[in-house]
């Protein structure tokens, strides 16, 4: 049997990152992949029965526990987990979420057990480091890596002008929580406030917990940032070219946090594939994939923030134009769809063993 087989007759079940599944948890992984293979699939629901249930960390995670150990081997269960949660800091989220299963009267002490005993369970885990993978397996030896796929979301615009200004325009692209990044590196923009504006592509506003709790503008999270922002509102037909105008991006992370140190390198591949010459904090994944393009655009001080703004704003896309090729070569499509192959291809066998 072929890694990709696709068996019609099983039933799949899918948990969603959002209601109208267009969070980018949803359209740029299984859903992309059930999209391109065409796979039928349901959002899941504990009181029916599936051959497969593919779930996320956001998920009733307790119910899903009970619901495989009810079902046994007739459900093939994947757990996908993509961030780092067993390195996270403590967080007031996770006490909200103790709170919920203390009210569905689970038994689980806090939310990093349950995420153990769901690795455990499942037969399948889907994460996105290195380090994920090494840390999962001692809960489970079926793990897989497994990158976002992009292909949906970008647009690539011809003949798009930079800013042409003599400023350096910089741009940053990604869910507004996580704009928080940005502050870390606040001495080294406000070192060049008259040097560089900042455009943010992100959602105006944004909820502190629970996506529905406590409604924050996201432009009050840069106050302590004196450089010029232009905020834009992430759209799905115009962020690309509002990234394009600029001549760099960047991903700052707080090191320090091991949560957000520990992410994949999904964004950075994002911004190659729109082909825009990108700096980042040193975190193991970013590094990991800068040294394979034979690129120093990763920094571990505020130092190098400024020094590498300065060096590679100037250039503008000369030193990512020659790699271009071979990033997109090995992020490709095919080879994404190869993984997810890959991994449903040794499930739906699992069920002729």
């Amino acid at each position: 049997m072929s890694s990709g087989y696709i068996d019609m007759t099983k039933r799949i079940g899918y948990t969603p990152y959002s209601v109208d599944l267009d969070e980018p948890g949803d359209r740029r992984r299984f859903l992309f992949y059930a999209k391109y293979k065409g796979i039928k699939y349901e959002i899941a629901d504990t009181s029916k029965y599936y051959d497969i249930v593919y779930i996320n960390v956001l998920a009733d995670l307790p119910s899903w526990i009970m619901y495989k150990r009810d079902k046994g081997k007739e459900c093939k269960l994947i757990f996908e987990l993509i961030d780092s949660y067993f390195v996270k800091d403590f967080s007031w989220v996770d006490i909200f979420r103790n709170v919920n299963f203390s009210f569905k009267k689970k038994s689980y002490l806090n939310f990093k057990s349950c995420l153990s005993e769901m690795c455990k369970i499942a037969d399948y885990v889907v994460c996105s480091t290195i380090e994920q993978y090494d840390y999962i397996r001692k809960f489970n030896k079926n793990v897989h890596i497994i990158l976002d796929i992009f292909e949906d979301d970008i647009n690539i615009q011809n003949n798009i002008k930079k800013y042409q200004d003599g400023k350096i325009h910089i741009a940053w692209e990604g869910q507004p929580y996580t704009l928080i990044n940005v502050s870390s590196i606040k001495n080294a923009l406000n070192t060049l406030a008259d040097k560089v504006i900042l455009h943010v592509i992100t959602d105006p506003y944004f909820y502190k917990f629970s996506k529905k709790y406590i409604k924050i503008k996201t432009k009050n999270i840069l106050s302590e940032i004196n450089n010029e922002i232009i905020f834009h509102e992430w759209k799905k037909k115009t962020f690309v070219e509002d990234i394009q105008r600029c001549h760099m991006a960047i991903i700052p992370i707080d090191l320090s946090d091991n949560f957000n140190a520990g992410k994949p390198e999904n964004k950075l591949i994002l911004l190659w594939k729109i082909g825009i010459p990108v700096i980042t904090s040193a975190t193991p994944a970013y590094v990991r994939a800068m040294q394979a393009e034979n690129l120093d655009m990763y920094c571990y001080t505020e130092k190098e923030w400024v020094d590498k703004i300065l060096l590679y704003g100037n250039q503008n896309q000369k030193k990512i134009e020659s790699c271009i090729h071979r990033i997109s070569n090995q992020y490709s499509l095919d080879k994404a769809i190869y993984k997810w192959d890959n991994l449903f291809g040794s499930i739906f066998a699992s069920f002729e063993k």
